[in-house]
């Protein structure tokens, strides 16, 4: 008996210990630079940071220099360093530079594997890599590239409009990717777009993949988070009370994690309502940084920001949304941050990578934690995205859609608008898989009734899907053709 109670009292003592040591900054790592992008971590936990100083370091698991490689082109031109790195399944580090377009394979030896120039501009987006390991990079020419992992030759290139692409690529267990260039856009496995959900608003963050295959992307000025299908309809949005730079996060039971302008961390059910939002009145000082939540394996939500006294404090909030707790840093940090499976919150501060205990035993298990994913920072989910969902058509009033007519047609299907005003107006044909076939109209439609009219000759018996989007908004009606 006595025995057991010294056995309480000593795991009793060591828990108090371990929870006073929460917050504790346990080592730095400094470079010669800034050091802007988010940490990678290998599997033999071997931290990749890159740097504005032109190189790129590998660190072992208490802060100490493994090897750092130097980022140069083919000219010895010195690149400077600001994007995230991404690891491929066989250890080897890819990343980007910031000045020449460079995308660089090295191996997790630190010897270059190969390098290779695909922009006259610059790669301002991490890369992300694919299910058979294809690398996928956006350039500020708004190119999209399937890159080689062998040898870094191009698989293929896909070339959109509308804003440049800083987030990165996210990807499905299919192979398609997900960019954003002011819209959210679908791009095949094979390099063809899709579709494209627009928002009436420049969209900054990428899209993140939940376990069902849901699509979340959050808005900029519209200060709104989304929820999509597969086919980019619109599930339900969720509006916040300012703008929305960063992306959003994924706790295990599902809850949606942002930050907004508005000051506070906001916490979504998957259903899209309001589960908890955190207060502690955080300042946007700093433009459009792109702070993003972090979830550990316990489902504590990490996040540090510039509170109304001005003071830069490191908060752990529980998963009821009550703080755990939080501490004052030296300085401001840029939170986009990641966690070691041995409780380090790796997070970089100026010139310095910041390691702080926490009490989460790494990353939760969801398919984005944090920003850009996994450890390994890949992009990747395995899991594809659901073709079609349920839809929220709020907005009685404003304009109408008939159902599918006849229903089930040969050849020809009719579909009617009712507009109670001027709108621009798209309509999509999909098959079952979520393949889009054509486009029916893309257009500014006056007010009053319209018909679009499909002939469906040339395509075989089966269910199709018919999306319509009136000024951002989509509402699908399906349809079956038998022959």
């Amino acid at each position: 008996m006595k025995k057991n109670i010294t056995l309480l009292l000593i795991f009793i003592t060591m828990s108090l210990l371990q929870a006073a040591d929460e917050g504790s900054i346990k080592w730095t790592f400094s470079t010669g630079g800034e050091i802007y992008s988010l940490p990678a971590i290998g599997g033999d936990g071997t931290i990749y940071l890159a740097s504005y100083d032109k190189y790129l370091y590998a660190l072992n698991s208490d802060g100490s220099l493994k090897w750092k490689y130097h980022a140069l082109t083919d000219n010895n031109w010195e690149c400077f360093l600001r994007n995230t790195p991404a690891l491929g399944s066989d250890g080897t580090v890819y990343f980007v530079d910031n000045s020449y377009g460079y995308l660089f394979a090295v191996g997790n030896d630190g010897t270059e594997k190969w390098k290779a120039d695909f922009t006259d501009g610059r790669i301002a987006a991490p890369p992300a890599i694919g299910p058979n390991g294809e690398i996928i990079i956006v350039t500020t020419m708004r190119e999209v590239f399937s890159v080689n992992p062998a040898d870094g030759s191009i698989n293929w290139k896909y070339t959109f409009s509308g804003g440049e692409d800083e987030a990165g690529a996210v990807i499905d267990a299919s192979g398609a990717v997900f960019v954003r260039g002011g819209r959210l856009k679908k791009i095949s496995p094979s390099g063809n777009e899709e579709w494209e959900f627009e928002n009436g608003s420049n969209i900054y963050s990428s899209a993140i993949i939940a376990g069902d295959g849901t699509l979340y992307i959050t808005g900029s000025s519209d200060k709104t988070l989304y929820a999509l299908d597969g086919n980019g309809n619109e599930l339900w949005n969720f509006t916040a009370g300012d703008k929305i730079y960063g992306s959003p996060v994924l706790g295990p039971d599902g809850t949606i994690y942002f930050y907004s302008y508005d000051g506070f961390i906001h916490a979504v059910n998957p259903d899209g309502t309001e589960k908890w939002t955190f207060d502690e009145q955080f300042q946007s000082l700093f433009g459009d940084i792109k702070a993003t939540p972090i979830v550990g394996a316990d489902s504590v939500v990490y996040f540090s920001g510039v509170t109304s006294d001005f003071s830069t404090r490191l908060f752990a909030i529980n998963p009821d949304g009550s703080a755990r707790w939080s501490v004052t840093l030296s300085d401001v940090v840029r939170f986009q941050a990641t966690i070691s499976r041995d409780s380090l919150l790796l997070v970089p501060q100026g010139n310095k990578l910041l390691a702080i205990k926490v009490g989460s035993a790494g990353l939760a298990d969801s398919p984005f934690p944090k920003f850009r994913g996994d450890y390994a920072n890949t992009g990747y989910v395995n899991v594809s995205v659901t073709a079609i969902g349920p839809r929220k058509e709020n907005i009685p009033g404003k304009f109408s859609v008939s159902e599918v007519y006849p229903n089930p047609f040969n050849p020809r299907a009719r579909i009617r608008l009712n507009l109670k005003r001027s709108a621009r107006v798209r309509v999509d044909v999909y098959n079952a898989t979520g393949r889009r076939l054509l486009r029916l109209t893309d257009g500014q439609k006056n007010t009053g009734r319209q018909e679009l009219i499909w002939d469906a000759s040339s395509y075989g018996s089966g269910v199709y899907f018919i999306d319509v989007m009136i000024d951002g908004v989509h509402m699908t009606r399906k349809a079956l053709l038998v022959k």
